[in-house]
């Protein structure tokens, strides 16, 4: 599948508590020209203040009311982009 335009690739970084998902997107992504990074857990969103980011992906709905929580903590100490 071709990108949908001509943007500069991105540093990504993809949360998802479903791990097919997660490699469907990444692996999109990546054929899209972007640097993709990806965790399975929400509680591994801290890696985006220590990696080169440029965008948080980011299914907050998993396994448990923590993805939500963790993502409103996140959004208060960066101003990291988000898509929850």
């Amino acid at each position: 599948m071709n990108p949908p335009c001509d943007a500069a690739p991105a540093r990504l970084l993809l949360i998802d508590p479903d791990p097919a998902a997660l490699h469907w997107l990444a692996e999109l992504l990546r054929s899209w020209g972007h640097q993709v990074s990806t965790a399975i857990e929400g509680s591994q969103m801290e890696r985006a203040l220590t990696l080169p980011t440029d965008l948080l992906l980011v299914d907050p709905c998993g396994r448990n009311d923590s993805g939500w929580q963790q993502l409103r903590r996140f959004r208060e100490r960066s101003s990291l982009p988000i898509v929850a």
